[in-house]
């Protein structure tokens, strides 16, 4: 049943996008500070801080621009940002450690695009579902989507793990630069392409702002049919 769910299948192909980036961000991010940069722990959590502020108080403003543009061109524009911000990171040189706090501010604005954007797209998936089916089955969707994100992130990070053994890495020593390399495209280059395989998969979800409001229109004269027929 879920499989011919188009739009659900896109949606969740880029809601997984979405969260395996961010969840390889959090693992790695830390080795890029510290082993890059030179980062201490306090200044770490202070870099951390800055991005999670930012994404805060940028929650309201995706959802305008989702109002206003609509989800797709929201995610297009919010996620586009975030892979542009973490490609430089792979070319920010080790004496740039100021720098990173201004890096940190921009991250946080797509990253909170994370926060608000793919998760609303999935409801319109379901609904898409009612309106063909018959029935409102989100528990399913809901349900499959929690299995598969933890399923993708784990073999996310188990794909990190990896790459960081294959590089080099040595924990709490100094590191090869083959293993610097490694680090630098895990932060930066990996999150970003799989960042732009969601955009893609999103570029052919065929539920627009129009498209939805026809279709909750739909549903609600069912609805009310149903009611009438019932009295």
């Amino acid at each position: 049943m879920v499989l011919t769910n188009r739009p659900f299948i896109l949606s969740l192909l880029t809601y997984l996008a979405t969260w395996v980036a961010i969840d390889i961000i959090s693992a790695v991010f830390l080795y890029y500070l510290k082993y890059w940069l030179g980062i201490g722990e306090e200044s770490s959590n202070t870099i951390f801080g800055v991005l999670f502020i930012v994404a805060a108080l940028f929650l309201p403003l995706w959802v305008k621009i989702s109002e206003k543009s609509g989800k797709v061109r929201a995610y297009i524009l919010g996620h586009g940002f975030l892979a542009i911000i973490l490609l430089t990171l792979v070319f920010l040189p080790p004496e740039s450690s100021r720098l990173v706090y201004l890096i940190a501010a921009l991250a946080g604005i797509g990253v909170s695009a994370a926060h608000v954007i793919p998760v609303s797209i999935l409801p319109d998936a379901i609904e898409y579902d009612q309106l063909h089916s018959g029935c409102r089955q989100e528990g399913i969707y809901f349900g499959l989507v929690n299995f598969i994100r933890q399923l993708a992130t784990s073999g996310a990070l188990f794909f990190v793990g990896l790459i960081l053994q294959w590089t080099g890495y040595v924990p709490n020593a100094p590191q090869t630069a083959t293993a610097l390399w490694g680090i630098r495209l895990l932060i930066g280059l990996l999150p970003g392409i799989i960042l732009l395989l969601g955009i893609i998969a999103l570029r052919r979800y065929p539920i627009d702002r129009k498209y939805h409001q026809e279709l909750l229109a739909q549903l609600a004269a069912r609805e009310a049919g149903a009611r009438n027929k019932g009295s």
